[in-house]
């Protein structure tokens, strides 16, 4: 007997990106159960493994997830979530303004926006009909031109792992609340320097001798194709009205929640 589903997803992507293994974007899902929690609390499997297992368990996706853009992953997982336990969401801050701890509540399906990428705004800001890859970025400085991709759950376990050896080893000194993988996720990105395929320790080279203006236009371009789900909140503060700005928190109470927000 097949597996029973219980909800369909458009990707943010729409299924671009994939060379026609995901033509319309169109992933079915059926709702985790108590085995796929499993996977929620254990310790020793990380969260870009989880997600993995989880879109193999509960979706007809039919190439590997580790291949899937990592906005989809993300889109994908909470739209998983929100089909187990629906979408509320409740959760602590501190208001920037006055210093009070609040609690802001709210749904992730209808609070959340999602950008896809054929959306009119994000293509004209592009000036282009179509988001393909690979992109183009000449540096301002260093006057190099490199050609980049957006990333895939691939790099996500290759940064993992570059991560981890970074701090297993005994020659690095990791200062702390630095990103030991923000370098080395932008290197994963780039295919191409100045006409040449670079290997990925090239690409790092490259990217750790950035400076100003050359660091920020990287980072400008990866913005400018960004889309996917919103994860950036303005909730209100209650006691002084002040908007904050704060990064949606993933809490244990995200992933297996304890009780439904009346």
């Amino acid at each position: 007997m097949g597996k029973e589903y219980h909800g369909e997803l458009v990707l943010a992507s729409k299924g671009f990106f994939y060379d026609e293994k995901l033509k319309d974007g169109t992933v079915h899902v059926t709702p985790w159960g108590t085995q796929d929690e499993r996977l929620l609390i254990s310790p020793s499997i990380n969260f870009t493994d989880t997600v993995t297992r989880l879109i193999k368990r509960c979706t007809d996706l039919e190439m590997d997830p580790v291949d899937l853009l990592l906005v989809d992953r993300w889109h994908l997982f909470l739209y998983m979530r929100c089909l187990s336990y629906g979408g509320d969401y409740s959760f602590n801050y501190r208001c920037e303004e006055c210093g009070e701890k609040m609690r802001h509540t709210m749904d992730l399906e209808k609070d959340l926006e999602v950008t896809y990428a054929d959306d009119e705004h994000l293509l004209e800001a592009l000036e282009t009909p179509l988001l393909e890859e690979p992109f183009s970025l000449h540096f301002p400085v260093n006057d190099k031109t490199i050609r980049w991709r957006m990333l895939r759950g691939r790099d996500e376990i290759a940064v993992d792992k570059y991560v981890k050896r970074m701090r297993q080893s005994s020659r690095k000194s990791l200062p702390k609340g630095e990103d030991p993988g923000y370098a080395y996720r932008l290197a994963r990105r780039i295919v191409e320097i100045d006409g040449e395929e670079p290997s990925i320790s090239d690409a790092l080279g490259l990217i750790e001798s950035l400076r100003g203006k050359d660091a920020l236009a990287i980072r400008q371009a990866i913005r400018s194709v960004d889309f996917g789900v919103e994860q950036d909140l303005h909730p209100i503060c209650d006691n002084c009205g002040w908007e904050n700005e704060v990064s949606l928190p993933l809490d244990k109470t995200f992933f297996l929640p304890e009780r439904r927000v009346a």
